[in-house]
């Protein structure tokens, strides 16, 4: 199997590409991580290797038709689930209709390929209608799963699994490929972002191209910088004018959160004297880490969760986002 394009986890590529090789790949694959660290990416190649017209040793070969259309996302036996909600929930529903579809021959290739991308958790209606078709798979169908961890799924799901742990690449790994993929920044713009995100390639994507989107003139790292600056002071008004631009953008809201949570956790571990960080503003979470309690800081990322779950479902943005600056300020005391 080819996964040269796929930077890191060298060892998770020599374990797949052997696997494959000997024609022992398992029908069902759980693909866990933190968020940015691949899981998609990886699952795609896999997939593309699966329907691939070359030999094992050079799928996915990038140039077949196959593969061509495995890239472009239009291989009738490549088929997506995505997750919905904050939490990436996949619905009994659609468990149902990937059984219902498992059982029809493919159409080009050898394999019907399913990727579901979970998020962080899978409800265990869900998992146990899963369980139903991974226990005794019709021939030639393999699924895919990604999410945040494996323990987060039954047992009777995990055992019937190969699990495979992706990790951000080493710092020296990423930076070579941040120069290819960004050759317009600078060796410090790209070394300061792989030293803020660890070398995680999803989150630095993301943190670049949230840089460069004009959209709307909204920008969600440094909303979420002022948020921080504003919570500490008494002033409600200045976080509901900061927030108000985002009502109608769902998907920057609930970036902008969950980039507040991230700074809030690195806040509790700051607290707890911890020097390393998962977000992008670190001084931000040493702020609040050192001028909030660690009671205070604990309850932050929860007030996060709950308004993200919230926002993502069709409810009034315009409210919530009141609901959610209140809530910010009542939980630091303000």
């Amino acid at each position: 199997m080819n996964l040269l394009s796929f930077v890191g986890n060298d060892e998770v590529k020599k374990r797949l590409s052997d696997y494959f090789i000997n024609g022992r790949l398992p029908h069902f694959i759980i693909l866990q991580g933190e968020e940015g660290t691949g899981k998609r990416t990886l699952s795609k190649l896999i997939a593309s290797a699966a329907v691939c017209r070359s030999d094992a040793f050079s799928a996915p070969c990038f140039t077949c038709p196959a593969c061509i259309r495995a890239k472009a996302g239009t291989h009738p036996d490549i088929k997506t689930v995505t997750g919905t909600g904050a939490s990436g929930q996949i619905s009994v529903e659609s468990i149902r209709n990937i059984i219902e579809d498992a059982y029809l021959k493919p159409e080009e290739s050898q394999y019907s390929i399913y990727l579901l991308f979970a998020g962080n958790v899978m409800s265990e209606a869900t998992q146990n209608k899963l369980l139903k078709i991974i226990e005794e798979p019709p021939k030639g169908v393999m699924f895919i799963l990604c999410i945040k961890s494996a323990e987060s799924l039954l047992p009777t799901v995990r055992s019937r699994a190969g699990i495979f742990t992706l990790k951000a690449p080493l710092k020296e790994e990423t930076l070579s490929f941040l120069k290819k993929e960004y050759p317009e920044k600078t060796e410090d713009e790209l070394k300061d972002a792989t030293d803020a995100f660890s070398g995680n390639i999803g989150r630095i994507k993301a943190y670049f191209d949230e840089q460069s989107s004009e959209k709307n003139g909204l920008n969600v790292m440094n909303t979420v910088t002022e948020i921080c600056t504003q919570l500490l002071k008494s002033d409600e008004y200045s976080l509901l004018r900061m927030l108000h631009p985002f009502v109608k953008e769902k998907q920057k809201l609930l970036m902008l959160i969950s980039s507040l949570s991230e700074v809030f956790r690195d806040a509790v571990a700051y607290k707890s004297g911890s020097d390393k960080f998962i977000s992008v503003d670190k001084s931000s979470a040493m702020s609040l880490g050192a001028k909030l309690t660690r009671v205070q800081l604990m309850k932050l990322p929860e007030v996060c969760r709950k308004y993200a779950d919230l926002m993502s479902k069709n409810a009034n943005q315009s409210l919530l986002v009141t609901a959610f600056c209140s809530e910010l300020r009542k939980t630091v005391g303000k």
